[in-house]
């Protein structure tokens, strides 16, 4: 990501982050740094004007009647598309295809872009600044139409799990998936113990070793047919894997590891 992006953006997340893209440099990927055409924050704005228009013609009249008990921060994020005409609906959904369009072209030298999920560890419920979003690095994924894997990528000092995202072109989810099996499997982090399922606890065909991994939230990403048998360590197939990254300071190097990531043989 950007230099301007790690403003705001808690320092023990950053740490995570670095330390994760340089596990994947010293894996044999190749970082390179291209410019992004606007801001996340520019992303999330006209997202949150989509939101607004389309949440609006579905629940306008729940959120305008005040009798009803609507959360106080739902009501005016959906409110925005009351007064939001069709000509400015439509002109929101032209500009999201021609940044698109931009976002595509600045990006079609990588092959993923590297941040982190979000701008802090979990915070308390009162603590959430509720005029903005948690989504920062999220939203802009959604609304310019990309793929994306979060994988675990370390912990705050109170032990608070954080997350490193892994953004792929638009269909190249399989792209994300190599980089984040090659990651967890090379990044060296102590993980959190699996919660214990009980036997009587299992769903019904699985034992429990394996009902333990289906209740872990990013047993997906691991499940049968989601990455393929002996995809271990991959970060590509045959070619150079380029990610887009942003170093800790403007003194950093780039391309230095020009050595291009071989597959040890063809995916299914």
């Amino acid at each position: 990501m950007p230099d301007a992006e790690r403003v705001g953006v808690d320092a023990e997340v950053l740490a995570a982050y670095d330390a994760a893209v340089q596990t994947l440099e010293k894996l044999g990927a190749r970082i390179v740094r291209p410019a992004l055409p606007h801001r996340f924050s520019d992303y999330a704005a006209a997202t949150g004007r989509i939101i607004g228009a389309e949440g609006y013609r579905f629940v306008g009249h729940l959120v305008d009647d005040e009798s009803l008990p609507v959360d106080p921060h739902v009501r005016p994020r959906i409110q925005i598309g009351r007064g939001l005409s069709a000509r400015d609906y439509l002109l929101a959904l032209a500009e999201r295809e021609e940044n698109r369009r931009a976002v595509a072209t600045a990006l079609a030298d990588v092959d993923a872009l590297l941040t982190p999920s979000t701008q802090t560890p979990a915070l308390p419920i009162d603590q959430v600044d509720q005029s903005g979003t948690a989504a920062h690095f999220t939203r802009a994924v959604n609304y310019l139409g990309l793929c994306a894997l979060a994988v675990p990528d370390g912990f705050t000092t109170g032990g608070l799990p954080l997350s490193l995202q892994i953004v792929c072109h638009a269909g190249d989810e399989a792209m994300a998936l190599r980089i984040g099996w090659a990651y967890e499997r090379g990044d060296g982090l102590a993980r959190a113990p699996a919660t214990r399922v009980r036997d009587r606890e299992a769903p019904s065909g699985l034992d429990p070793i394996r009902a333990r991994r289906a209740h872990h939230p990013c047993a997906r990403r691991h499940h049968r047919g989601h990455v393929p048998a002996g995809a271990a360590g991959r970060l590509c197939r045959g070619r150079e894997t380029r990610l887009h990254y942003s170093p800790p300071c403007s003194g950093d190097r780039f391309g230095e590891r020009d050595t291009p990531v071989r597959g040890r043989g063809e995916m299914p």
